[in-house]
């Protein structure tokens, strides 16, 4: 099975279960949508195996707790379509369960993402 990252995020008002569940069930919708399913370059057989994995690593920054959303598929182990299926399922879980479902990373002035301000024991650099 291969997998990627979508990204970082900030936990909003889903705990990472509700998220995942709500991811799958966004995707659910998704993936018989051919529209959709051409935009991210997907056939239905691959699309039929995408699960979406939340972990919450224990990092903080200011704004809260620090999430990353996987994703897995079966099939070709390069896809250049991760992304974009983040900002799709992403966007429907948001339509769905609001706008603060979950946040994105805040950045500074120069576009850059703010580095944890405390790290869980064992994983210092």
């Amino acid at each position: 099975m291969a997998t990627g990252e979508i990204g970082a995020y900030v936990q909003g008002e889903l705990t990472g279960d509700e998220l995942e569940t709500a991811l799958a069930e966004a995707w659910n919708e998704l993936k018989s949508d051919p529209t959709v399913m051409n935009q991210l370059g997907l056939d239905g057989e691959t699309a039929s195996t995408i699960t979406f994995q939340v972990h919450e690593p224990g990092g903080f920054v200011a704004e809260g707790i620090l999430i990353t959303i996987g994703v897995a598929w079966a099939g070709a182990a390069i896809w250049d379509g991760t992304k974009k299926l983040g900002d799709v399922v992403i966007a429907r879980v948001r339509a769905r369960h609001g706008d603060d479902a979950v946040r994105n990373l805040p950045t500074d002035e120069f576009g850059a993402a703010p580095e944890e301000t405390e790290k869980p024991a064992g994983t210092e650099d």
